[in-house]
């Protein structure tokens, strides 16, 4: 599904985000990206989201050659991938529905479909009591409940969670991955970006530690060991 083949990613100033990076990740996996601020983790999931592309080396994302992928067809790319940020990005003057149904709307989904959908993924969240509220009447965790109800809108085969714990206590954290692991058990791939220690060591699947650009280990129900 992912495949990234002596993969490196070069800024300009000659700042190197990723240097020689070989990761495979199958359908259906759960892989937790961990390591310092810095590490690379942010840069690996740019260049999934065809956001930034490889200085050297190949990636297929999906079937899409990343390196030569022509900038018409990076919107069917990422209409299957979704993302959850640290920061929500949620629509602050639209409610919670409305947030969800956003996501939908801009693929042409028939409008009958996306009020199904709607009500089928704030189940899933559990906020459906929550559908009429608006952005600053929820907690943080609701709010990435949100996000993630809308990452999942168009049935993505990849979900990438870049730091999606980070701006949540502890309690929140548990309850927005222990969502993410049950995600994954309804099929999709899910990525999980993290330098929160506790949360890998909850999830218990594979672990992929980076450091300054470069996996210094792979391992299979890993934990987090920097």
């Amino acid at each position: 599904m992912i495949n990234f083949k002596n993969i490196s990613k070069i800024y300009p100033k000659n700042t190197v985000a990723l240097s020689d990076i070989n990761l495979v990740i199958k359908k259906g996996e759960f892989v937790s990206i961990v390591g310092k601020s810095g590490a690379g983790k942010t840069t690996i999931a740019r260049l999934i989201t065809a956001e930034e592309k490889p200085t050297q080396g190949y990636l297929e994302v999906l079937g899409f050659d990343m390196t030569k992928i022509p900038g018409s067809r990076i919107p069917e790319l990422r209409r299957q991938i979704g993302v959850v940020f640290q920061d929500f990005k949620l629509l602050p003057e639209s409610t919670v529905s409305e947030n969800v149904a956003f996501a939908m709307e801009v693929c042409n989904i028939p409008s009958n479909l996306i009020e199904k959908d709607v009500d089928r993924l704030l189940r899933l969240v559990e906020l459906s009591s929550k559908k009429d509220k608006f952005p600053d009447q929820l907690s943080g965790g609701e709010k990435q409940r949100v996000s993630l109800a809308r990452a999942l809108a168009n049935k993505p085969s990849i979900l990438i969670a870049d730091e999606p714990t980070g701006n949540l206590d502890m309690v929140m954290a548990k309850e927005i991955v222990d969502l993410l692991s049950k995600v994954n058990e309804l099929g999709t791939t899910v990525i999980l970006a993290t330098h929160n220690k506790d949360i890998v060591n909850r999830v218990e699947k594979r672990v992929v530690t980076l450091e300054d650009g470069k996996i210094i280990s792979d391992i299979s129900k890993g934990r987090y060991k920097l």
